[in-house]
């Protein structure tokens, strides 16, 4: 597992945080291993996605990314690494008024091997992933057509905020809980950019669908109408448009499994 580096650290970004503070407490935490009560919610070759709490009792998510491939050098010069359009996109939502998961610390440095790592600490959001909610069955019909209109009225707003997201799915969207309105927050913002002329809001419904029926949870026509109305589309032409991407896009089954676990900030 690919654990944040720590020697020769360097700070890129910090919001409304202890930077030193919060980077020392991280590096004896994370000193020996990962300790019992932090969370490992993905792993891969690449990089980790970790949870844990830090000054005193601040829910985080820290995600480690590995940049020792020959393009990371050109990415790491102009500031294009994942983290970083992760960050950047985050600051685009939060701009529009819209809930996401907060950056609140970056910082790049080497890990005990001497590979180059870089890490983004985040606000680790309350609830659970809108796709493990529909898989979960754990809304009744009237909270699904109440989240039909959230995921439609979300869509909307980034439209409006001249925002598109290529990775709008279900898996990157929380379901926060009672009483918080809205009821939606956006997380993994690495592929939100400024709307460009080729962007389509048809082309982030589609890719709602898309991961729903990958996944085996192709929602009710019923439900998707009602998505649409409350995007403010023209139904028939949009969901003409919403299937001809989906089919258009050929086998929808995800590269890895987003069910995986039950709370990934990816």
């Amino acid at each position: 597992m690919i654990l944040p580096g720590f020697d020769r650290a360097r700070v890129l970004f910090t919001g409304e945080f202890d930077a030193h503070r919060a980077l020392t407490e991280l590096r004896e935490t994370l000193a020996d291993g990962l300790p019992a009560w932090w969370e490992v919610l993905k792993s891969n070759d690449r990089g980790a996605v970790l949870a844990g709490e830090v000054l005193g009792n601040q829910r985080i998510v820290v995600k480690t990314m590995r940049l020792d491939r020959p393009k990371d050098v050109i990415s790491r010069l102009f500031r294009t690494t994942r983290l970083e359009r992760q960050r950047r996109g985050a600051h685009r939502v939060a701009q529009a008024g819209l809930v996401t998961a907060e950056p609140r610390l970056m910082f790049r440095g080497r890990n005990a091997r001497g590979t180059v790592v870089e890490t983004l600490v985040l606000d680790r959001l309350p609830g659970e992933t809108l796709l493990h909610t529909i898989a979960g069955g754990r809304a009744d019909h009237a909270r699904v057509c109440a989240l039909a209109r959230d995921v439609g009225r979300l869509t909307r707003a980034l439209d409006d905020a001249g925002l598109f997201n290529r990775d709008h799915k279900p898996s990157n969207l929380i379901v926060l809980p009672e009483p918080f309105d809205p009821a939606l927050a956006l997380i993994d913002t690495v592929g939100v950019h400024r709307r460009r002329p080729s962007d389509r809001l048809g082309r982030m419904l589609a890719n709602l669908v898309i991961e729903l029926i990958g996944t085996g949870l192709t929602p009710a026509p019923v439900i998707l109408a009602r998505v649409l109305r409350a995007a403010r589309v023209p139904v028939r032409s949009t969901w003409r448009r919403v299937e001809a991407l989906v089919r258009a896009h050929g086998d929808p089954t995800p590269s890895e499994d987003p069910l995986g676990h039950p709370d990934v900030h990816r």
